[in-house]
């Protein structure tokens, strides 16, 4: 539980107790402070919207499915470069959803001889396509896209808070300097005087 004395301190602190001192630019610099804090709630939605906006385009830009295709050619053995296994294209003879017969480049891993049958993606149109995107990969680029939403509009924010500040301290500054000339100029009276 909290003590009073540390509510009272907090809310203090963050300027929403009365204070005498409390000159009214530093009221606006708390009104803005409470509208970037807002601004930043209400962008969670949006960030949250444009998160599902990318997924819904993922996984409806991955209507395929897989086909049987028959290899028309034969993929010799090759020397394994870099890291791991690499696709070469060949020619490769499939049938669509609606029966047409389609040929076209296929990405197969050698050694495939000629006449083989092999699995493949194609797309809504029969063409080949790639491998839709697993779960793992759909949700790690919707939590980018959020977080990269959110990032921005604090970076947007904070910077937009630092403009005021800086916009505010010269005026406290050009205030301040005001108030000592005129306590210099009242200093230098009261000697002429005497």
């Amino acid at each position: 539980m909290f003590r009073s004395g540390t509510v009272a301190y907090v809310l203090r602190r963050i300027g929403l107790r009365r204070n005498p001192f409390r000159r009214p630019v530093d009221r606006v610099e708390l009104a803005a402070r409470f509208v970037a804090v807002v601004l930043i709630v209400c962008t969670v939605p949006f960030a949250l919207a444009a998160g599902s906006a990318v997924r819904q385009h993922d996984v409806g830009a991955a209507g395929t499915r897989q086909v049987t295709v028959v290899t028309l050619g034969a993929v010799p053995p090759q020397l394994a470069y870099g890291n791991g296994p690499t696709t070469v294209p060949i020619r490769a003879r499939w049938r669509t959803q609606d029966g047409t017969v389609r040929t076209g480049l296929v990405q197969v891993l050698p050694p495939e001889p000629a006449g083989a049958r092999l699995q493949v993606w194609v797309d809504a149109d029969g063409n080949a396509a790639q491998p839709p995107m697993s779960a793992t990969v759909l949700a790690i680029r919707q939590t980018v896209v959020v977080a990269a939403c959110m990032v921005g509009a604090l970076l947007v924010l904070v910077c937009l808070l630092w403009a005021v500040r800086v916009w505010l301290d010269r005026f406290r500054f050009a205030r301040w300097d005001r108030e000592w000339a005129r306590v210099v100029t009242d200093r230098q009276d009261r000697l002429f005087e005497q």
